[in-house]
């Protein structure tokens, strides 16, 4: 019972760490086969390998032991059979900064199984805090594809935090849900057949109603937590994106396949009886000449996880230009000395972002008043997120390069995406007033 309170504590301080570490360390671990066989699913629930590391997550966060016991048992014994419990730290940090993992090429490692190593072995208990600050680091390189994201579909956010529905779920449990006034209690009787006391505002209901309610209610906050498992498993495998490139062309060889061996099917109907539903519907729909359909689909889905990666990867080259990129106060440019005065600029509707600098807030606060009393609208971009906001910047009427806290890489990267470049030298409201 001890030991089984202590694994307990384990999964609260791993999901301390992040919410979704568990999915992290099964993904590092399992690829389908090891799954498989580490964990005996029931096979009458016809699960693929996402639905089953999702499976695994929730037994695992509910507290079963015995799965958990697997994964700190695969984890742990991969580490001390590969020698990862006796690297420096510089040679951590090369090893788990190169992205290779056990599931994929069956080798390689990351911090978030040395941090499960260390916390249930009790070794090395010094690099603790160490490998957590390396895991989160490794998290904030994503975090800008899953803000991307969720800009993009802002209802999802609302679903992965699960409670504006359990907060009005109890609002009318208790009784406190606004619009009470409104409703027509004695219609709801009548249409559900049970008696209402007008005198009080009860019900008197059969059992079976209640119980109805109940599993349904329990199937909806199911479902909103395995919604949330399923966003973390598609965080969890951001870093792992170029190792399934390879199961993309696995996929392709497959769908090229199926189509030559589908002339062979019809032999095969003894054996249908054998496999489940979905296998038979699959077939049946290859016979009846949808198989092309299928196969466009497919490759579909193909180019958008193309794009996904290309995307991805753009954005994690201008990230490591700007953390690369040398900033320095009051830099020389040439096209500066050239500036000519000109006509003031009409600012009426323009979108205005000023690049750079060392804006303090009262020196921003004047500058937004004084754009917004010309109906036009500014945005500051520090000087090292210059490049990876390259496509927003692009977009802007007005770009303002403050060269008072800037790089020259940058100022060639802004010169190269937009034809508006307007310069200043000092971070203060008289300078931006002067270049418009």
């Amino acid at each position: 019972m001890r030991k089984a309170k202590g694994r307990n504590q384990l999964v609260k301080k791993l999901q301390e760490i992040n919410e979704h570490i568990i999915i992290d360390l099964i993904v590092d671990n399992f690829n389908e086969h090891l799954l498989n066989n580490a964990f005996k699913v029931d096979g009458t629930l016809s699960l693929n390998y996402s639905d089953r590391i999702i499976y695994v997550t929730k037994n695992i966060i509910a507290g079963n032991e015995k799965y958990l016991n697997t994964l700190i048992n695969y984890n742990n014994s991969y580490i001390v059979e590969n020698g990862f419990d006796k690297l420096t730290e510089k040679e951590y940090e090369e090893k788990c900064l190169n992205n290779e993992i056990r599931s994929l090429t069956s080798s390689g490692i990351n911090t978030e199984q040395m941090v499960l190593y260390i916390m249930t072995t009790g070794r090395l208990k010094e690099k603790l805090n160490f490998f957590k600050k390396l895991y989160r680091q490794d998290l904030e390189s994503y975090k800008v594809f899953e803000k991307d994201t969720l800009e993009k579909k802002p209802e999802m956010l609302e679903l992965l935090q699960g409670t504006q529905f359990e907060m009005e779920f109890q609002e009318f449990i208790n009784n406190n849900y606004k619009g009470f006034d409104k409703i027509d209690f004695q219609g709801l009787a009548d249409r559900y057949r049970i008696k209402y006391n007008r005198f009080n505002n009860t019900y008197t209901v059969p059992a079976g109603f209640v119980v109805f309610f109940e599993n349904k209610s329990l199937e909806i906050f199911n479902k909103l937590e395995t919604f949330n498992l399923n966003f973390g498993l598609l965080h969890g495998n951001l870093k792992r994106i170029n190792g399934y490139l390879k199961d993309i062309e696995k996929i392709q060889e497959e769908s090229k396949r199926t189509a030559e061996e589908s002339k062979t099917l019809k032999k095969e109907n003894e054996n249908l009886k054998k496999i489940n539903e979905f296998q038979k519907t699959k077939i049946l729909a290859y016979e009846s000449g949808e198989k092309d359909k299928l196969i466009k689909e497919s490759q579909k889905e193909i180019n958008y996880l193309y794009g996904q990666i290309e995307s991805l990867q753009e954005q994690i080259k201008n990230i490591e230009q700007d953390e690369n990129n040398t900033i320095e106060e009051n830099i020389k440019i040439e096209e500066i000395e050239k500036q000519i005065e000109k006509e003031k600029t009409d600012l009426q509707n323009k979108n205005i972002v000023i690049l750079g600098g060392k804006w303090n807030s009262k020196n921003r606060g004047e500058v937004e008043s004084y754009i917004d009393s010309e109906n036009a609208t500014v945005e500051f971009i520090e000087a090292n997120k210059i490049f990876r906001n390259s496509q927003k910047i692009s977009n802007k009427d007005i770009v303002i390069f403050d060269t008072s806290y800037n790089s020259h890489a940058a100022f060639y990267k802004v010169k190269s995406i937009t034809d508006n470049l307007l310069y200043i030298n000092k971070s203060n409201i008289d300078e931006i007033k002067k270049s418009l």
